[in-house]
């Protein structure tokens, strides 16, 4: 059932002149999800039928519409094979709406980890080349993500292979202006994925991503989280800031390469004057034996043994981020339950979003339950004792 988008804001006096572009597009009433601060719908390019996505975002909640307006102008002027592709964008006198690309799957590298348990080392290199190509591109141009994760990869098509995918969700990116980098302290991300030197607050910058993919790519090989926990958010903080150097279980690494660790190793270095760029983890010589993988390896690796893994399993789909703003002080407290995926600077902590009476929520919470339901997390005495030293 498609319904050309009509709103109450269409007869407001004083609309932006962006608004008309509104008649381009007949909506669905099929949510697709809720991202951030906004809410994402299926629509149709009513000139061609084409199937997109757009998300609305109340004004209400962006505090510095300067740095939105340039975060999406930038994705609009954007192309590359492995970043979702934004169409336009157009405002109303309370919205900011972003068009972009509806992909065709509905399957992101989380679930396809939880089908496969976890990936052989072909498959993970194309996926590790793809999220890196997309990273360096984004770095190339100023750009910070900041919410690098499995779910933030999606697979293109049902029938895409591993190096297939398409980084999307870019609430959190920034463009980063002349001396800014290095400057950022907003504590901004999904626990389990932030580098140590952003709850530090000392100052961050691009590097920040790439300990993120280096999380993502010991989780594809492991099948496990990298943490004893995935809801204990000051838990995650302790034992990201008493991380030496990144854990190879024999338990669950028996199989992997060592030029595979060596490259985990370079992503997740605890210092970001030393850790690998984007540039130079592309040009590490595990990513350049890459075999050529269309398809999935339907050939499993050996099963790991669970029995005494120091890590936990993986984190439950959909966990939320930190939220904005919290100092590493504030582990102690409730702070890190909250679900925002704007940057701190760019929201009003004094507005709350409107996203209507039919917002879409997360569907697949169930699936990641289902295949961990009665496990026991676990941790290493060596790691714990680090932990608690530091505390």
């Amino acid at each position: 059932m498609r319904r050309i988008l009509s709103y109450a804001e269409d007869h407001t006096p004083g609309q932006p002149s962006t608004f008309q572009k509104r008649h381009h597009y007949a909506f669905t009433d099929v949510g697709l999800g809720q991202g951030g601060f906004g809410v994402v719908m299926k629509a149709t390019q009513i000139k061609d039928d084409t199937p997109v996505a757009i998300k609305k975002v109340p004004k209400s909640v962006v505090k510095d519409k300067v740095a939105y307006r340039r975060i999406v102008s930038f994705m609009i002027d954007s192309s590359h094979p492995n970043i979702v592709r934004f169409l336009e964008a157009f405002e109303s006198k309370h919205h900011f709406y972003t068009v972009y690309e509806l992909v065709e799957s509905k399957q992101d590298l989380f679930d396809r980890l939880l089908d496969v348990k976890h990936f052989t080392e072909n498959d993970a290199k194309a996926a590790m080349r793809s999220a890196l190509s997309a990273t360096a591109y984004l770095h190339d141009r100023q750009v910070i993500h900041r919410d690098l994760k499995l779910e933030n990869f999606m697979m293109r098509s049902t029938h895409s292979g591993p190096g297939d995918l398409v980084l999307i969700d870019f609430g959190t990116s920034l463009v980063l202006q002349d001396g800014q980098a290095g400057g950022l302290t907003e504590v901004t991300g999904t626990p389990g994925y932030m580098a140590p030197e952003i709850y530090k607050k000392k100052g961050y910058s691009y590097l920040a991503d790439i300990w993120s993919l280096g999380t993502v790519c010991w989780m594809l090989l492991s099948g496990r989280s990298l943490y004893s926990t995935s809801t204990d958010y000051p838990v995650i903080m302790r034992e990201t800031l008493a991380l030496d150097e990144a854990p190879f279980p024999e338990q669950v690494f028996h199989d992997i390469t060592d030029d595979a660790k060596a490259f985990i190793r370079h992503l997740l270095d605890p210092s970001p004057s030393t850790r690998a760029s984007a540039r130079d983890a592309l040009d590490h010589k595990w990513l350049s034996r890459q075999a050529m993988t269309p398809k999935f390896d339907t050939s499993h690796r050996t099963p790991a043994s669970m029995e005494s893994d120091a890590h936990g399993l993986l984190p439950e789909k959909g966990q939320p981020k930190l939220e904005d703003g919290a100092t590493v002080n504030d582990a102690e407290g409730s702070r890190f339950a909250g679900t925002a995926t704007m940057p701190h600077e760019l929201l009003d902590p004094h507005s709350a979003p409107d996203s209507g009476t039919n917002t879409p929520k997360p569907t697949d919470m169930a699936k990641a339950r289902e295949k961990h339901t009665g496990e026991e997390l676990m941790i290493s005495s060596a790691l714990l004792e680090r932990v608690r030293t530091r505390q």
